[in-house]
């Protein structure tokens, strides 16, 4: 009764391939934290590296919301 109005999945939507794409963005955004940190904390003073890194993770935490 309820399931007469769903259209089935097309042939071209390959799970496997949409769990790999999915894993791939994870690594891509879990690798670009700490090298945005080390870019940043390379380009400023000493002091203010820890900072720097306090601000990318801020920012990605902030775009993630």
């Amino acid at each position: 009764m309820f399931l007469d109005g769903l259209v089935p999945a097309q042939d071209w939507l390959n799970p496997g391939d949409t769990a790999w794409q999915l894993t791939a963005a994870t690594f891509v955004g879990l690798q670009s934290i700490p090298g945005l940190a080390i870019l940043y904390a390379g380009l400023m003073k000493r002091k203010w590296s820890l900072n720097s890194a306090v601000m990318v993770f801020y920012a990605f935490a902030v775009t993630l919301l």
